[in-house]
């Protein structure tokens, strides 16, 4: 049977910043719900209030009013302490800047989430080349340090971090960001293939139309307001095949 409880659930997220004629108002009122196994992608430009979206999801951030919950509790009412735990045990990060640790490798990066909740080395070093091997790094890969790979290789390897602990939500802002188109497109299918076999479920913010096409649901945010909901289909006939488009990406990396 289909588990039709959702992973996350927001209603009424506001955050603003400053106050007066110079307050910003980076989410307004947002309403969210993603269920397992589903690719939901926030797109708008920059500064419509992506980063901040998503940092009041994952509890980085509290908003200034609404409610989160995560599997039925309230991420809103908890304690710091509380929600730090249960972002090392139930939400996934992938940043950006891939936020690799320099002087530890791959295999090393991979394996921080597992060190922080204390699992046993023999699982640990299992599930560090289980990822790896997902994530199409297996080999010597493992052992090079973030400098000694390419950018596509970088955030491989921050996807497989971000699934160390089986989150059941994955948070990416903006992870393609850094990345020509073709890499880019590859990370975002590597993405959606863990998403639908592992039944996780994952937020993700660009401002990319095509990539935004590779999603179960497109919210678009304009400042800091949700203007529309689309699924991924309606995305690809708007702006066309993403495959045709940027070329057809082979999750599997070769590491060429």
């Amino acid at each position: 049977m289909t588990d039709t409880t959702p992973v996350l659930k927001a209603k009424g997220i506001t955050r603003t910043y400053g106050s007066g004629c110079s307050a910003v108002h980076a989410c307004r009122n947002v309403d969210v719900e993603i269920m397992p196994g589903q690719l939901v992608v926030v797109r708008g430009p920059s500064g419509s209030g992506k980063t901040t979206l998503l940092n009041c999801l994952g509890g980085l951030d509290l908003p200034d009013s609404g409610r989160v919950w995560l599997n039925g509790r309230e991420l809103t009412a908890m304690r710091e302490n509380d929600r730090i735990q249960l972002r090392q045990t139930d939400i996934g990060f992938i940043f950006q800047s891939f936020g690799l640790i320099p002087v530890l490798s791959a295999a090393e990066n991979v394996e921080v989430p597992l060190r922080l909740v204390r699992t046993e080395p023999r699982e640990r070093a299992e599930r560090v080349a289980e990822l790896l091997k997902m994530a199409g790094l297996a080999g010597h890969h493992n052992n090079q340090r973030p400098v000694e790979l390419s950018g596509e290789q970088q955030q491989r390897v921050g996807v497989a971090r971000a699934l160390a602990n089986r989150p059941k939500l994955l948070l990416a802002d903006e992870p393609t960001g850094q990345l020509d188109s073709g890499p880019a497109a590859d990370i975002m299918d590597l993405i959606n293939e863990l998403v639908h076999n592992q039944d996780v479920a994952a937020i993700l913010s660009t401002h990319d139309p095509l990539l935004a096409a590779r999603a179960d649901i497109v919210l678009e945010l304009h400042e800091g307001a949700i203007v529309e909901r689309t699924t991924g289909r309606q995305s690809r006939a708007e702006h066309g095949d993403a495959d045709n488009m940027i070329g057809t990406a082979n999750v599997p990396y070769n590491g060429r």
